[in-house]
């Protein structure tokens, strides 16, 4: 239709993301060996659409797609992907079916290998991480996948033994995206992430 069209995931935006993008890719770690990402929370509303299976529940495509997505931001696309899941029972809640209340997945990115953990019964109100192992050194990222971060978000980087940190002070995702969106509309800009880039995330 000549419109265009982006995918919202507006952590993406943030600047402690894109700082994130450039160690790995640019080999400050060196060759990646191994990526762990998970994001879950505790979710008491028992009405939230997120309990219904026809609406697209569960754990995995709420917060399971955020470690997903980084680690094909950081890594490409995974040649094979395994997973298992814990359950709610039928009827156990409001909604068709049953839904993924946790899920762990391994993901083989052929020489790296990726593995996220999401749920929506952790005790933390809202938990998220991202580590990065590398043959030269690690990176460690504390509440990583928020879109609108209200507390600085710390780096945490180990090189051959050394410590050091990188601090982001509180900024909106969201409010990046859009502008970048509008400038895409515009034809001011390309779009960083195509549509085909959603597909391959959904797949």
């Amino acid at each position: 239709a000549g419109l265009t069209l982006l995918e919202a995931f507006a952590y993406r935006f943030q600047p402690h993301i894109l700082r994130i993008v450039e160690l790995v890719r640019g080999g400050t770690l060196g060759d990646v060996r191994s990526v762990h990402g998970a994001f879950g929370f505790h979710m008491t509303n028992p009405d939230d659409f997120r309990w219904n299976a026809a609406q697209g529940g569960g754990a995995l495509f709420d917060v399971g797609t955020y470690p997903v997505n980084l680690m094909r931001l950081l890594l490409g696309e995974p040649q094979a992907v395994t997973a298992a899941a814990r359950w709610t029972p039928a009827g156990a809640q409001p909604g068709t079916g049953d839904i993924d209340v946790a899920l762990s997945g391994t993901l083989d990115f052929g020489g790296a290998l990726g593995s996220l953990d999401c749920a929506f019964d952790w005790t933390d109100p809202s938990f998220s991480r991202l580590t990065v192992v590398g043959t030269r050194g690690t990176l460690d990222v504390p509440r990583v996948y928020h879109s609108h971060t209200h507390e600085p978000v710390t780096l945490h980087l180990n090189l051959g033994g050394q410590e050091s940190r990188e601090e982001f002070p509180p900024s909106n995702g969201y409010a990046r995206m859009v502008a970048h969106f509008q400038r895409a509309a515009r034809g001011q800009e390309a779009a960083l992430y195509p549509p085909a880039d959603a597909v391959a995330q959904a797949r």
